[in-house]
């Protein structure tokens, strides 16, 4: 799989420049808030709206550093910073260009110190101040199981910041007898202060859990020093860990979501080449396609929200559902008005950003359609209003 995404990404030629921290905007390209691409109902005067001047080829994941939104762009190796409005911030090349030669980004965190964290390649991270200049990185093939097995970790598909820790879905490689290694995958906890790793799952190569994972969604968050994650299989299970305690099963989500059991599956992804059929199967399906952890900068509340997909009668509704981290039980669901193929969101201290895009016409490639930007206080005062909390109808989070 590496090595396809590798072909995939140089046959591209020379849009593959070094990884530069900036978008290079040509006069009079940039867009202002309310323009719209994708021909989305969702009014700009009610949803700060935007299409993105000079989008990303590619992108699943984002983070604020400061006022700045910061996409991943996979495809051209850059880290792009927008603000609010979607305007492109011109950033100098400097130092972080030198730091990624031939790394491939995929996925950006912001971490509580104001520090950024950047998944360069299958199992290596970037640290970096609000800068982006590199302050360290960790190696987790390098990491040592806390078991003494001799386990490695050989690639990392989803991923969250749990404090100083980082919680993941990973394979790992176990050696075996006679020189035969044994493979496995599930979620594992990266300690870097330490330089080793415990594994909290371990699961088959074939347990479905690793394609949906694969998919590159965010299955995993953090609040505070906890982990939560989502396993599949019997049901769609919500996890937590706590550092030096056993994972807690937190339930199936599916007893809020009955339409989750009614998907089809999801059919084979071996290769590049299947991950277009997975993509349609997942634009009909009712299924889960984000976990976030937030802190709301008012009262100081701690929750998860739960992206997903409901599909009926062949239309999707984009939902916001808050959950709450102690028992996973929900504290309402909302409506996230929206007729994106695939959407997913960033939150932030003060705002959060909701980041449109297209149907996948391949691996990485996926027009970035438009990005709306939600304020912290909209997102609370959303699941206060009785719809939220079961009352008739689904309350719109723009209104």
């Amino acid at each position: 799989m590496h090595q396809t995404r590798r072909r995939l990404l140089l046959g591209l030629g020379g849009v593959l420049l070094p990884l530069l921290v900036g978008a290079f905007v040509a006069p009079g390209s940039q867009a202002t808030a309310g323009e719209n691409r994708g021909g989305s109902p969702v009014p700009s005067s009610l949803c700060k709206r935007s299409a993105l001047a000079m989008p990303p080829l590619w992108t699943g994941s984002g983070a604020w550093n400061g006022d700045d939104l910061v996409l991943i762009d996979t495809v051209r190796r850059r880290l792009l910073p927008y603000s609010a409005d979607g305007r492109a911030r011109v950033e100098p090349q400097a130092p972080l260009a030198k730091a990624l030669v031939d790394l491939y980004p995929t996925r950006i965190a912001a971490a509580g110190d104001g520090r950024l964290v950047v998944q360069a390649d299958a199992s290596r991270f970037l640290l970096m101040d609000g800068g982006y200049a590199k302050r360290g990185d960790v190696l987790a093939s390098l990491l040592a199981a806390q078991d003494g097995s001799g386990s490695t970790i050989d690639k990392i598909y989803t991923w969250a910041l749990a404090g100083q820790d980082i919680v993941a879905f990973a394979d790992v490689k176990t050696p075996g007898v006679a020189g035969v290694d044994r493979w496995s995958t599930g979620i594992v906890r990266l300690y870097p202060g330490k330089g080793s790793f415990e594994v909290l799952h371990n699961l088959p190569r074939d347990d479905v859990s690793r394609k949906y994972h694969r998919l590159g969604y965010a299955y995993i968050a953090g609040l505070g020093d906890t982990a939560f994650y989502l396993l599949m299989g019997n049901g769609t299970h919500l996890w937590r860990h706590e550092q030096g305690k056993e994972p807690e099963d937190l339930g199936d989500l599916e007893r809020f979501f009955p339409l989750w059991k009614k998907s089809p599956a999801l059919p084979s992804y071996v290769s590049a080449q299947d991950f277009v059929s997975v993509m349609e199967t997942a634009e009909e399906s009712s299924m889960p396609t984000g976990l976030y952890g937030w802190k709301d900068p008012a009262s100081g509340q701690e929750a998860l929200y739960l992206v997903s997909r409901q599909v009926q009668n062949g239309k999707t509704q984009w939902l916001l559902t808050k959950l709450l981290p102690k028992n996973g039980r929900s504290a309402g669901t909302v409506l996230i008005r929206s007729d994106a193929n695939h959407l997913f969101a960033v939150p932030g201290p003060s705002q959060w950003a909701i980041v449109e895009k297209g149907p996948a016409v391949a691996l990485q490639e996926q027009e970035v359609k438009n990005v709306f930007i939600l304020p912290a206080e909209k997102v609370r005062r959303s699941f206060d209003r009785p719809a939220a909390q079961g009352g008739k109808g689904l309350s719109d989070i723009c209104q």
